[in-house]
């Protein structure tokens, strides 16, 4: 079971006296801010916490058992890092795909020449007036 460091908190939120701690499944119950008042553990899993609210949570929380939580998660995960994980495999390479022949080459292509057949002046633009080919 992992416990936090007692933080500096009365019975009744007066500060001096120490707060018992509090174990991992205490702390994933305790609830978020009004805001999203939901158990830690819950949005920690679907990934609204992070580190770095936990870590806010943890100082500048004005409810004392969010303080207490905060530390105790940020504790553990301290320790899962320290933990040796094995390797993350590498990410599926896709697979080539197949070439098309397409009758002109790529400098052709880029610079619009040769389309439906029809070559372009080297200017670029044929004008207003000029046919439009096929």
């Amino acid at each position: 079971m992992i416990t936090s460091t007692a933080l500096k908190a009365g019975p009744a939120g007066s500060p001096g006296t120490p707060v018992a701690s509090m174990s991992l499944d205490e702390a994933r119950g305790v609830l978020w801010l009004r805001n999203n008042p939901r158990p830690l553990g819950e949005l920690w899993d679907e990934g609204y916490l992070n580190r770095g609210r936990l870590a806010w949570a943890a100082q500048k929380a004005y409810d004392p058992r969010l303080k207490v939580a905060a530390e105790v998660l940020l504790q553990r995960l301290a320790q899962d890092v320290g933990a040796t994980a094995p390797p993350a495999a590498a990410p599926p390479q896709p697979e080539p795909l197949p070439a098309i022949e397409a009758g002109i080459t790529l400098a052709q292509a880029r610079c619009g020449m040769a389309v439906r057949g029809v070559q372009r002046p080297a200017h670029g633009r044929a004008g207003r007036y000029a046919a439009i080919g096929p």
